[in-house]
Order: structure tokens, then sequence, then C-alpha cells
């Protein structure tokens, strides 16, 4: 982050890669000098108070202080070889530099650049007087004195562009969201209410400042913070002067300090492109960080019944080595166990919150700022929402940080992301966050057993199925990076099977810079590692590589991601029903037993949550899942929604329609239907249509059912040898079309009711009515 402190006189100290350009451009047009400096360096600590006494003197212009150690990436881009070295900008422009500890050049340079020196601050004391009464501005002189000047150099940056400024739209608004606002601004206390106070009104997502507010107020808070800003300067600031001169530097040719060789010098410049993207790089590869804590992580397996878990594991792989093979290892099992969990019992999602009050809906009114807590928590936005019924007002903050979400519990595809992998780290997994810059996140957990990372989706608690996001939900990818504590790896490749497609998407930097830049990336995350460690991540890595360009294939309603893979894994996550070359589905025709032709009667049922089917009139079970017993079925599956603990038979989530047929045939006797009494559930939501249709030997005999809870008794087939019941899926809206037209909704709870139930009585056939 950028922070200040008084023995830094008005000098801003970048401690974050990210936060150097942000400040260059909030400069605007003002000059910036830039301080590149090291601790070791003893030029560098000799230039520290010439530095911050300069910045006071100064105070129309910027100072920054980059340490070359902490901001690696700043220092090589802009090509720093030995320090102290200083570079001048204007309106985002380097325009000037020079090196080493040399007190009167610097000053010099200064003087060139911002055109003379400004000992002291021009204030109105009118203004000021009137400013120290604002209840905004006591706050804000109370906060601890590093945070005050910090948060009053952005306040006077925010009023100075505005005043220098006032025709141009782009200095009147703030977004909510911006980093620096969030993390330096909105935790201050008195912060935003100065904001307010110079005009300042909530629109929406950003504070907007109208064009026809008075500009006296901005003055009043400008003139208010620069006195009080050069009283702490003059009590706080020493202004001794260097002992060296120019030969005080490390090294001749440049009297520096010449910088340790870190990473291949990229061009200074850089496009805001490439900007920003190093930015979200550099936040996401900060933010997995959190995952390392140990307290956090111990904190975090409190909640999680692992052994319970690791039961659940074991049991599943010991049934997949039931025939004797290799099975699924117990770990893998327990991924899954562990997305299971996750989404049934532990996180919840919330499109739009409940009130608190009453239970009622809510709409949503707009996004408000967080309040310091919530913003301690990584709340950059907070949702405001009303209540449809009382009319209260809920606040939904988004927040970031996972130990807060620990607590919460509750989100969309960020936070569920986020929170779970975290467990997956507190459980022992190597773990990675995915970034999709099509916006979505997830997680990556690598398999010890298969010897590589496998995709897992806490939202839909689905493992190993990449190309879920393409050719299930028609995003058109361009990147999609992995972060964790020891690399970045752009992944972009395993979760697309259109590449070329994906090659014309990637236009916001080149392939070049973002392939150095990640490396870069890497390499200082692994410069503390043990070569053993680098070179078992470097063997994963070229394994990687291999399968991201190896072809792959899109299944009817599962999607792989690899050409080849152990069988029993993917029996176990149902991958396999839908391939033709591990699973053909064997037509199942119900003929009467020698009992049932006896008693002239065939009854058949099916359970959707325990997935059996039962025969007779006393309920036999006859066996297990839901297409073991039907004639014919196409692009149909049942879902298991653990966190509605509901299940049901709809379409697959890529087919536009679906069908199922379960089929009874006579002709092993001499008997014909007599009657049929049939119950068929159906549930349809938005568009969402199912289709019945009962039919016999012939067209004549055919009759639609409405597919509701009552019984159905037909005639309709009087006469027929066959039987055949056919539910056809379709419709539905948006993404989740597929949802929207569903078979045998049933609630975990009821195991003993029957939304299929088909009984078929029998009679001696009668040829006279056929003559």
């Amino acid at each position: 982050m950028a922070s200040s402190d008084l023995s830094h006189g008005n000098t801003i100290v970048i401690e974050e890669d990210g936060k150097f350009q942000q400040q260059i451009d909030l400069a605007g047009n003002r000059l910036v000098v830039v301080d590149f400096t090291a601790s070791w360096c003893g030029p560098c600590r000799m230039m520290t108070p010439v530095f911050a006494r300069l910045s006071v003197k100064y105070s129309a212009a910027v100072f920054l202080k980059v340490d070359v150690d902490q901001c690696q990436v700043t220092a090589v881009r802009n090509g720093v070889q030995s320090m102290p070295t200083f570079f001048f900008y204007k309106n985002r422009k380097k325009v000037d530099e020079m090196t080493g500890a040399d007190a009167k050049g610097l000053e010099d340079k200064i003087n060139q650049w911002i055109g003379g020196a400004v000992d002291t601050v021009s204030v109105d004391p009118k203004r000021v007087a009137v400013g120290r009464g604002w209840d905004c501005f006591e706050q804000l002189v109370d906060n601890p004195s590093d945070v005050f000047m910090d948060a009053s150099g952005l306040l006077l940056k925010f009023a100075s562009n505005i005043i220098n400024n006032p025709d141009n739209p782009k200095y009147r608004s703030i977004r909510v969201g911006n980093k620096i606002f969030q993390s330096r601004l909105l935790p201050v206390n008195g912060a935003v209410e100065c904001l307010f106070a110079i005009g300042f009104q909530e629109r929406g997502d950003q504070l907007v400042c109208p064009p026809g507010e008075s500009l006296e107020n901005m003055l009043i808070l400008q003139d208010t913070l620069n006195d009080e800003r050069s009283h702490r300067s003059d009590s706080q600031v020493s202004s001794p002067s260097p002992q060296g001169n120019k030969s005080s530097g490390c090294s001749p040719p440049n009297m520096g300090c010449a910088q340790p060789s870190i990473i291949p010098n990229p061009t200074a410049s850089s496009s805001d492109n490439e900007r920003d993207f190093l930015l979200r790089l550099q936040s996401s590869l900060q933010h997995v960080l959190l995952y390392e804590d140990p307290e956090l992580q111990q904190r975090t397996r409190e909640f999680i019944p692992l052994a319970e878990l690791r039961k659940r594991a074991k049991e599943a792989s010991d049934r997949t080595k039931e025939g004797g093979g290799s099975g699924v290892d117990e770990q893998d099992c327990l991924i899954l166990e562990l997305l299971s969990w996750f989404k049934a019992e532990f996180f919840k999602w919330v499109d739009k919150p409940s009130c608190p009050s009453c239970g009622s809906l809510t709409f949503p009114i707009g996004v408000i700022p967080p309040t310091p807590e919530e913003a301690r928590w990584g709340a950059g936005n907070v949702e405001s929402y009303k209540c449809q019924t009382c009319m209260r007002t809920i606040r939904f903050p988004r927040y970031n940080h996972p130990a807060k979400l620990l607590e919460t519990r509750k989100g969309r595809c960020g936070e569920w992301a986020n929170c779970f992998t975290l467990c997956c780290r507190a459980v022992g997994f190597e773990s990675r966050h995915v970034l999709d810059w099509t916006d979505h996140v997830w997680t990556e957990v690598y398999s010890e057993a298969q010897k590589r990372w496998l995709h897992c989706d806490s939202c839909e608690n689905t493992c190993d199925k990449p190309l879920l996001y393409e050719a299930g939900w028609g995003k058109k990818l361009s990147y999609i990076v992995a972060f964790s504590h020891e690399q970045v790896l752009d992944v972009t490749w395993r979760y697309s099977a259109k590449h070329d497609e994906v090659r014309k998407a990637r236009t916001l930097v080149s392939e070049k810079w973002l392939s150095e830049t990640i490396s870069n990336l890497t390499e200082e995350r692994q410069r503390n590692l043990s070569e053993e460690r680098k070179k078992v991540l470097m063997e994963r890595q070229v394994k990687e590589i291999v399968e991201f360009f190896t072809i792959k294939s899109v299944r009817d309603g599962e999607l792989q991601g690899r050409v080849s893979g152990d069988l029993a894994w993917r029996l176990l996550r149902g991958e396999t029903k839908v391939q033709e070359d591990e699973y053909k589905h064997e037509p199942y025709i119900y003929k009467p037993t020698d009992e049932e032709i006896k008693e002239k009667r065939l009854r058949f049922c099916y359970n959707c949550v325990i997935n059996k089917y039962l025969r007779g009139f006393d309920r036999k079970l006859d066996i297990s899942d839901w297409q073991s017993r039907v004639a014919s079925y196409s692009s149909m599956m049942r879902k298991v929604e653990r966190d509605w603990k509901m299940t049901y038979l709809s379409r697959t989530e890529s087919a536009s329609t679906g069908s199922i047929t379960w089929q009874v045939d006579l002709s092993s006797c001499n008997l014909v239907i007599d009657s049929v009494t049939i119950v068929a559930t159906s549930t349809t939501f938005q568009t969402g249509r199912v289709d019945w249709v009962l039919s016999g030997d012939d067209e004549s005999q055919r009759e639609k059912l409405s597919g509701g809870q009552e019984s159905t008794i037909s005639s309709a087939l009087s006469g027929s040898k066959t039987l055949k019941l056919t539910a056809t899926i379709s419709g539905g809206k948006g993404d989740v079309a597929w949802q929207h037209a569903q078979l045998f909704r049933q609630s975990f709870d009821s195991q003993s009711e029957y939304p299929l139930d088909i009984a078929v009585f029998f009679r001696e056939s009668d040829r006279d009515t056929h003559l």
C-alpha cells in the first residue's frame, strides 16, 4: 500500500507495486518526484531527510518514495539500476531523471520543473477558521498523525483537481470501488464526511460532485488541511543536510548503489491496459497469501467435519475398488466430499437478501460505501436493498476477506470460491484461486494420485469439468489465471476447446508481455523456495502445458478436460453414463412374471430421493438408478440440489430438449391391457415445459397426461399389448433453462413417496373385438 509518515514529511511511501502508477495518475498535472531507494544503501539513507525536507518545502509537488526491494516490478519496469535514482513526472509522463546523493542537484531539478519553491503554503485565515469548526475536520484530525497525513493528502488532491479544473467532469466523480478510496479514505474517521462537506453526493456506486456546486467549501477544506499539514510538518520534520556529495555514491559512474539483478529489465513505459492488468495480477497474488495464515487455517478446520468427510471419502474410494481395480484415491474422494459438504451444509447462495425483520423479499436500491468495519474485511461495495413489506433497508456487504466469510457463510461466486479455497488449504490440499476475466472465480486442487490439477467449482459442486463454462454456459473466454502462494499461471487453455477463438479475444495485452510478467511474479514468489521444490513445480508446469494443448472434446452434458483418464474416477463423478464407448444403455422393457400373469396385474414405481425402482404391489426393491429401468432416454440426468435438499430428473445442461420412456410388453402371454392407473409428476418454472404421452399399439391408443400428483385411471390402452409412457422436456429461460422443467421433484425427507407409480391391469384377449 501507499502510506505517509511524519518522518518522511509529505512524502508518500509506495509499499506495493500496484500503487506506484496510481499515485502518478492521481497527481494529474502536478510535478511528481520519485526517490528509488533501498534500506541497505548508504547514500540513500543520507538523502532520506533531504527528500523529506524538500517534500514540505515544495508542497505543490507530489513526492513518492519507492523501496526497490519491496517494489521490484516497479523498479525493473522503470529501468532502475542504481540507488538513489530520482525520476520526475509531469502529466503522467517522465520528463527527467538523476542518479546519486546530490542534494543541491536534486533541488535544482525540482526548481527547473516546478517553477520555484513554495516555502509555505498560502492560506486564507478566515477560511481556516471556518474549516476548523467543521465536525468532519475535527473527526479527521483525531486520527493518528500518519493516517491524517495520508488521508488529507488524498482529500487535497480531490479538492484541488476540481478547483483547478472546474469544468472537467472526470474530476467530479469517485468510484466507490476504487481501491485507493476503499483502503485509505473509507476506513478513516471523518474523511468521507469531508467529501460530503465539499459537495460530493452518493449516486449508485459513485460519489459525484455536481457541476453547480460552489467551490467555496472546497477552498475552505483546502486551506484548512494545508494549514494543519504545515503545522505538523514544521514540528515533526528535521532538515539536516547530507554529509556527502557527488562522490558519496556506491558506484562512481552513477554515484549510487548498484541494484542486485532481479529479473530481465522490460521497457520502462507501459500502456494503461498493461498497468491495469498488472495491478489485477498483483492484487490477486497478494490475496492468496491470506490462505497461508496458520491461525486462520486452524480456525477453518474447526468448522469442517473432517473426520466425517474422511470416513465418507474412504467408503466412496472402497466402492470404486470392489471390482478389483485400482479405483479412486481416497484423497481425491475427499475433494468431492469437501465440495459436497461446502455446498450442501456450509455456504449459502444469495441473490437478494431476505428481510431479517419480517422475512419478506427485498429489491435493490443501489450501492453504498462500506462502514470502516466492513471495509476492514475487504468489503469494497455494499449492496443496499429495501424490504417489499416493511420497507426496512438491508445492507449486503460483499466481503473479500476469507476469515469474515467463515462467519457470514453466504455470497455469490466470488465469496464461494474465496472461502472454499481457504477450506482446501486448511484441509491440506495444494490449491489455487482461479480468476476468469469474464467474471467468474473458482478453485483448482492438485491431485497427488493423478498428478494433475483438478478444476473445482464450489458453486456448482462440480469437479474436473473445465469445459463447463465455454460449452455449458456459452462463455467467450479470454484470460484465466491461477494464483497460489508459490505460483501464478495462465491456465486459460485448460478451460477452452476453441483456442483460435480465445486467441482472438486476448487483446488487452501482448502475449509476450503477459508471459514475461507472470514469469516475473512467479519467480519472485519462488525466490525463497528450495531448489528441490522449484524442480517439482517446474515439472508440474511442463505437464500442464502439454495438457493445455491436448485436443479436448465436449460430451453430451458432461464436459471433460483431457483425452484419457482413469475410468473409476469418471464413474465416481457420473461422467460415464453418456459415453457410448464406456456405457451403452440397454433398453429395459417390463414383461410380466408368472406371478404377475396369474394375478393379471403389474406395478412398478420410482423414488428419486433414494434413486430406486420398486416392483409389485408390495413394493419390493427392484434395482437402483433412474436409467436402469427405462426403455430409452436422451439428454437426461438426475440432479441433486444439496443446498435446497431437493432432487429431480431434468435434461442435461447443454441440451435444449430431453426425453425418457418406460415400456411394458405383454407379447409373452395371452393377456392384453385392460386399464392403467398412473401417477407421473412434473414441475415447471418460467417457460419450462413437460409433455407426458401414454401410448399403446397404434395411434388411436394415445392419451396426454397432466403431470399432476393425482393418479390418472385410463382405459385408452384397453386391448393393447404394449404400453409406453414418454416425457419430453423443453423450454425455460436463461442459463438455467434446463432447471425450469423437472420430473419427480422431491425433498430429501420424502423417501416413502413415489412420484412415478404405474399399475397395469390385464384381461384375457378378446380376439373377436379385432375382427
